[in-house]
């Protein structure tokens, strides 16, 4: 126990033992680390569970609004658009035809009458009587970016209640396809098919229907990907169709400058681009 050298009178070093208090103040030091790191690092995967929780309830609400659109020769997709019963879906899908069949997410189907169409644009505006009182889809009125997540709606293939999740990956293409002008559309990349056409495509972020799903590219040697019609473009000719809606001798007689949708030539602003369009219609 001497602290210092009895013969040369130095002060002794001496090894001190490790004391069993500094070892639990350790071992409850690592503890409490430990927990204060897990929670932490579990703060993201809650913010991703809320995150995906939002985005089922989106597409369930959105589900609501979406409906297929069967005619005697084929059938696509719909949305309803503004109130009133009014539903919006591409012409392609209703021409030749004024009295058709919707069905919403639910399996109910009830009757619809085209009340516009365009021989020039690919856009028809349905009128359902039973969703007269019903809530419309809110819509964008502007121009949505390049980059932006999107959830496409529809009945790819006869697949009712569809939502594919993708992103906008281009815009201001501008095209002619068979009878119709295509302006402004936007390119998406979602996995949408034959039968979504008409469909709605839906901005993640806002829930706000920003375009029609109308196009389908589709080649061996790339990834296939869709073009949608931005909706806020033919906002003015679907609201003056609910003003004034067409006759049915006038639907039939747009419808009747259409002729069957397959791959075939599409000519953009510049020269013919070799076929690379395929249209939704089934």
């Amino acid at each position: 126990t001497s602290r210092f050298c009895a013969e040369c009178n130095e002060r002794l070093v001496t090894k001190k033992s490790f004391s069993w208090k500094w070892g639990i103040a350790l071992i409850v030091l690592l503890v409490i680390s430990g927990a204060y790191y897990a929670t932490t690092n579990n703060e993201p995967n809650v913010e991703t569970a809320t995150h995906s929780t939002d985005r089922v309830a989106l597409i369930q609400e959105i589900q609501r609004g979406i409906f297929t659109v069967e005619t005697p020769t084929g059938q696509g997709s719909g949305f309803l658009y503004a109130s009133g019963g009014y539903v919006v879906t591409n012409a392609h899908v209703v021409k030749g035809v004024v009295d058709v069949t919707v069905r919403n997410s639910d399996g109910e189907q009830h009757n619809a009458t085209v009340i516009g169409i365009s021989d020039a644009y690919d856009i028809a505006l349905l009128h359902v009587p039973h969703y007269t009182e019903h809530e419309p889809l809110v819509v964008e009125t502007a121009e949505s970016p390049i980059g932006l997540e999107v959830i496409a709606f529809g009945t790819p293939q006869g697949f009712e209640n569809s939502a594919s999740i993708g992103y906008i990956t281009g815009h201001n293409r501008d095209f002619s396809f068979e009878h119709f002008i295509y302006e402004q559309v936007y390119q998406v990349v979602a996995q949408i098919d034959k039968g979504s056409s008409g469909g709605a495509l839906v901005d993640v972020t806002t829930g706000k229907v920003i375009g029609i799903n109308s196009l389908l590219y589709t080649s061996e040697t790339s990834t296939n990907f869709s073009f949608a019609i931005p909706l806020y473009t033919m906002m003015p000719y679907f609201d003056e169709w609910i003003k004034q809606p067409m006759s049915r001798d006038a639907v039939l007689q747009a419808g009747g400058a259409y002729v069957q949708y397959t791959v075939a030539q599409a000519e953009t602003n510049e020269q013919l681009a070799s076929q690379f369009v395929q249209s939704f219609r089934s």
